[in-house]
Protein backbone atom coordinates (compact mmCIF):
# COMPACT_ATOMS: atom_id res chain seq x y z
CA UNK A 1 0.00 0.00 0.00
CA UNK A 2 1.30 3.46 -0.91
CA UNK A 3 2.71 5.43 1.97
CA UNK A 4 3.20 2.70 4.55
CA UNK A 5 6.50 1.42 2.93
CA UNK A 6 9.31 1.39 5.57
CA UNK A 7 12.30 3.52 4.37
CA UNK A 8 15.86 3.61 5.95
CA UNK A 9 18.07 6.60 4.57
CA UNK A 10 21.55 7.03 5.64
CA UNK A 11 23.29 10.32 5.11
CA UNK A 12 27.22 10.66 6.32
CA UNK A 13 30.00 13.17 5.77
CA UNK A 14 33.18 14.39 8.28
CA UNK A 15 31.44 15.68 10.96
CA UNK A 16 28.50 12.86 11.53
CA UNK A 17 26.43 10.01 10.25
CA UNK A 18 22.35 10.21 10.26
CA UNK A 19 20.02 7.81 10.47
CA UNK A 20 16.57 7.84 9.49
CA UNK A 21 13.67 5.48 9.48
CA UNK A 22 10.51 6.28 7.77
CA UNK A 23 7.55 4.01 9.24
CA UNK A 24 3.68 4.12 8.77
CA UNK A 25 3.16 4.61 12.76
CA UNK A 26 1.59 8.07 14.21
CA UNK A 27 2.77 7.03 17.70
CA UNK A 28 5.70 8.53 18.86
CA UNK A 29 8.99 6.47 19.62
CA UNK A 30 9.34 6.56 23.62
CA UNK A 31 12.22 4.10 25.46
CA UNK A 32 11.56 1.15 27.44
CA UNK A 33 12.77 -0.24 30.17
CA UNK A 34 13.40 -4.00 29.64
CA UNK A 35 13.53 -6.72 32.08
CA UNK A 36 16.67 -8.85 31.90
CA UNK A 37 14.95 -11.91 29.51
CA UNK A 38 12.96 -9.74 27.28
CA UNK A 39 13.31 -9.94 23.96
CA UNK A 40 12.59 -6.56 22.79
CA UNK A 41 12.41 -3.19 24.13
CA UNK A 42 16.08 -2.02 23.78
CA UNK A 43 16.17 -0.17 20.55
CA UNK A 44 15.86 3.55 21.69
CA UNK A 45 18.15 2.93 24.93
CA UNK A 46 20.80 2.08 22.57
CA UNK A 47 20.27 4.89 19.89
CA UNK A 48 20.40 7.11 23.39
CA UNK A 49 23.81 5.45 24.16
CA UNK A 50 25.49 5.81 21.09
CA UNK A 51 24.15 8.90 19.56
CA UNK A 52 24.67 12.87 19.90
CA UNK A 53 20.91 13.18 19.42
CA UNK A 54 17.52 11.97 17.83
CA UNK A 55 14.07 12.56 17.58
CA UNK A 56 10.75 12.49 15.33
CA UNK A 57 8.87 14.40 13.14
CA UNK A 58 5.59 13.77 11.01
CA UNK A 59 6.42 11.83 7.89
CA UNK A 60 6.67 14.18 5.00
CA UNK A 61 3.64 13.53 2.66
CA UNK A 62 2.57 10.51 3.58
CA UNK A 63 1.31 8.33 6.73
CA UNK A 64 3.55 7.86 9.62
CA UNK A 65 6.78 9.60 11.15
CA UNK A 66 10.46 9.71 10.98
CA UNK A 67 12.73 8.47 13.95
CA UNK A 68 16.27 10.08 13.33
CA UNK A 69 19.85 9.86 14.87
CA UNK A 70 23.07 11.22 14.61
CA UNK A 71 26.84 9.95 15.44
CA UNK A 72 29.85 11.09 15.60
CA UNK A 73 32.07 9.73 13.24
CA UNK A 74 34.85 7.06 14.40
CA UNK A 75 38.22 6.52 12.80
CA UNK A 76 38.78 3.72 10.56
CA UNK A 77 40.16 1.22 12.28
CA UNK A 78 39.33 2.16 15.67
CA UNK A 79 37.14 -0.12 18.39
CA UNK A 80 36.11 0.11 21.68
Amino acid sequence: MPGRLLWVSFDVNATRLRIEVHDASDRPPVPRQPGPTAGCGRGLLLVDALATGWGHFPRPGGVGKVVWCECPPAPLGVTE
